[in-house]
């Protein structure tokens, strides 16, 4: 059990400022509760998707655009209809942001690029968030995981709140959710051997219910417990261990599961959209949240998202940049995804060494700046890295870089300075797909 002042002021705190997600849950829950058939959920969706893309063509300054731009007609017919439809790219929300934030009407937002190096900014409301929980936590309950239960989040760092002013306005913000939540967070970039130890002496003090994170924090910290070997670090038995945010195989899961003597758990989603699908018990694929969520494959494999949900800014035919299976023709499971990678560089340290550090939390530093378009990593040694900050106008690099090497060397105090470079270029290094990857 976590301590007894925090569990107490969690049970105080985290029912009132999470009533409304509560209040979404409760309602979304029963949907799922049974088993709805690919009829049912065809009309769902069709009628959800016609009321949603009435108020885009109505009331939505960019799709108003789009519709005359595209000739697209006023309703749809059948859901497959979407797929005549142009695809949605971040690159096309970029460029038209100012009618996506309807002329600055719309304020609130959050900030996406993690994995792919292209910082994308998205409207986000009340509303949006307690959508995402309601999602997150239907998912959650098929593995017995509820609401306010302990968990350890293994996610990213203080550098993630930026570097203005606001900066510990976020970081507060962050610490109260966590403390309603009922949350403890573990630093998902720290891959030492000395990080791992300081983990697993913490997870023997906080005995969670169960563990979130990325794919890679997880599967590092169960392979040094196997390798060492150590004990399960916990009291009693977990609920599960969840996945998320980069690809998982069948093998982290038989990983995970060997260690921690828990379920593996998949989480599907983006920071733009929370939770898109999740594994449940007995199945083999993860099952999309089909009420809030219309989910098809392109020709070429990629995942297509069109969301039905009540959105503040509603994503039509949305390129959500993941190759996926996706199985039956309703698209209502996904047997797998890929596209999502833990990409790793190598950095030398000051003692002459290497220090392995993953490459999105150098997007964590620098993805807020206004004027940056992607950013991405080159290994150009075997311990030295290029940043390369794509921007259509002239950047202060010099500033770029002190602002980096401060986050870095803060996060990673051994790293050496002369190994990281930073670099202006105009364009991003796209695939041959025309992707924004974040390692070139």
């Amino acid at each position: 059990m976590p301590e007894a002042g925090r569990l107490i002021r969690q049970i105080a705190m985290g029912p009132t400022l999470y009533r409304g997600r509560l209040k979404a849950l409760r309602e979304e829950q029963p949907r799922y509760a049974r088993v709805a058939t690919p009829e049912e959920i065809h009309a769902v969706q069709l009628a959800r998707l016609n009321s949603v893309w009435t108020r885009c063509v109505e009331r939505v300054p960019f799709y108003r655009r789009w519709v005359s731009e595209h000739s697209l007609p006023p309703r749809f017919r059948e859901l497959s209809d979407l797929r005549e439809f142009p695809k949605l790219t971040k690159e096309t929300l970029q460029e038209h942001a100012d009618e996506v934030f309807e002329h600055g009407r719309i304020k609130s937002s959050v900030l996406t690029g993690g994995s792919t190096g292209a910082p994308v900014r998205y409207p986000w409301s009340t509303a949006d968030a307690c959508s995402a929980f309601a999602n997150m936590y239907t998912g959650r309950a098929w593995w017995g995981i509820r609401p306010f239960d302990a968990q350890v989040a293994f996610w990213g760092h203080s550098h993630a709140f930026g570097t203005d002013r606001r900066r510990h306005l976020r970081a507060a913000k962050r610490r109260i959710g966590y403390l309603a939540s009922n949350t403890a967070a573990l630093s998902a970039y720290d891959l030492g051997l000395e990080a791992m130890s300081r983990q697993y002496r913490r997870l023997q003090r906080l005995r969670p219910a169960y563990l979130y994170g990325y794919t890679s924090a997880l599967f590092r910290l169960a392979k040094y417990i196997e390798s060492v070997p150590l004990p399960v670090p916990f009291g009693s038995p977990l609920k599960g261990v969840i996945m998320t945010s980069e690809t998982v195989t069948a093998g982290d899961m038989a990983l995970i599961e060997r260690v921690f003597g828990a379920p593996a758990i998949v989480e599907y989603g983006a920071a733009e959209i929370g939770p898109v699908a999740y594994s449940s018990p007995g199945a083999d694929g993860l099952r999309v949240f089909w009420n809030s969520f219309i989910v098809q494959a392109d020709g070429d494999g990629n995942a297509v998202i069109t969301t039905i949900g009540n959105r503040l800014f509603p994503l039509i035919n949305y390129d959500i940049g993941d190759a996926v299976d996706a199985g039956s023709e309703t698209l209502l499971e996904l047997r797998g995804i890929t596209g999502r990678t833990a990409d790793v560089v190598r950095i030398g340290t000051r003692a002459g060494g290497v220090r392995e550090v993953i490459g999105r939390v150098v997007v964590h530093v620098l993805k807020s700046h206004p004027d940056v378009l992607a950013i991405q990593i080159r290994q150009t040694g075997p311990r030295a890295i290029d940043v390369l900050l794509a921007a259509h106008v002239p950047i202060d690099v010099p500033a770029a870089r002190a602002r980096l090497l401060d986050q870095m060397t803060g996060e990673y105090p051994d790293l050496s300075p002369e190994c990281i470079r930073v670099r202006h270029v105009r364009e991003p290094t796209l695939t041959v797909a025309g992707k924004t990857q974040l390692l070139v």
